[in-house]
């Protein structure tokens, strides 16, 4: 009996597993096939990856070498460090002054230097990835994948060059209204009357056609579309205005890191007590007379 069943089960079990056997080749991929496919994906995925760096890398090089070729330096590489003297000499702050730049400036040419060497080595991984793609595909296949590949790219593009441009703009700025130390909110009770008259007659000459031309560069939405003179900001003389509103900007904030200074010790005294945290705080003790503060139900619970 149980031979009958298991001869039913095989029978069944033919049917189930080598059917398909006897109607011709699968029309389902190979194992070869599938990794094949699988590899292809991965180095696709590879390229795409490998081409937003190597555009992200060009355009950095390209704003960074425009901000040096003006000599004007980006919000996050100026450097505020100034001496705390009380009556600093005139010279040596100017010297101070312009140190500082020319540091930032050279900050800026080590991050072109190796920004422009990693491109190259990805322009290397690029073209190792396109070789291994051929060897899979063919030469049609992979130009179809670059068509399309070549259409991201764009929309990635100008995202860059929008967020490139606003940053050159904000920066370009901050050079105009001669508060390129101080652009920040929190400086800005250091600018009383004088200072502003001196930062608006400084800049008094280039305002007006900066933002004529600002406008007309920013709705093109390309900074390669910026011409020469919006770059330059004006002729080569407003460097030295640039000059100047630096010097002064650093004369205010030794002015404001010294006022800081001598204040510091009388407020250090009063804060440690309002913070209310940490060692040396004035909050009351426990078990003390201070703990009639407390809600009055504590209190209570602590009576009993």
């Amino acid at each position: 009996m149980a031979s009958g069943w298991e001869a039913q089960r095989k029978e069944k079990s033919n049917k189930l597993f080598f059917a398909q056997m006897d109607e011709g080749p699968s029309t389902q991929p190979s194992r070869s096939n599938l990794k094949v496919e699988v590899k292809l994906q991965t180095l696709y995925e590879k390229m795409e990856k490998l081409h937003r760096r190597e555009l992200s890398k060009w355009w950095e090089v390209e704003s960074l070498q425009r901000y040096i070729e003006v000599e004007r330096v980006p919000r996050g590489l100026r450097i505020y460090t100034v001496p705390t003297y009380e009556d600093p000499d005139p010279e040596m702050l100017e010297e101070w002054a312009e140190n500082s730049k020319q540091s930032s400036l050279n900050m800026m040419r080590i991050l072109t230097k190796y920004a422009m060497k990693d491109r190259s080595r990805t322009l290397e991984e690029m073209e190792k990835i396109r070789l291994e793609i051929l060897s899979l595909v063919t030469q049609e296949t992979l130009d179809e994948y670059m068509k399309n590949l070549e259409k991201k790219l764009c929309k990635f593009e100008e995202e860059i060059t929008a967020k490139k441009q606003r940053k050159f703009i904000r920066d370009f700025k901050d050079y105009q209204a001669g508060r390129i130390l101080t652009f920040q909110r929190k400086y800005d009770h250091m600018y009383n009357e004088e200072a502003t008259e001196l930062n608006s007659r400084d800049s008094e000459q280039v305002s007006q056609p900066i933002e004529e031309q600002e406008e007309s560069d920013i709705s093109d939405g390309n900074l390669s579309d910026v011409s020469d003179t919006a770059l330059a900001g004006a002729p080569a003389s407003d460097k030295e205005v640039d000059r100047l509103n630096f010097l002064k900007q650093f004369r205010l904030l030794n002015q404001g890191r010294m006022d800081q200074h001598k204040g510091a010790h009388p407020q250090r005294g009063r804060g440690r007590g309002v913070r209310g945290r940490g060692r040396g705080t004035d909050r009351p003790r426990r078990g003390g007379a201070g703990d009639d503060t407390r809600p009055q139900g504590m209190i209570t619970r602590a009576r009993k």
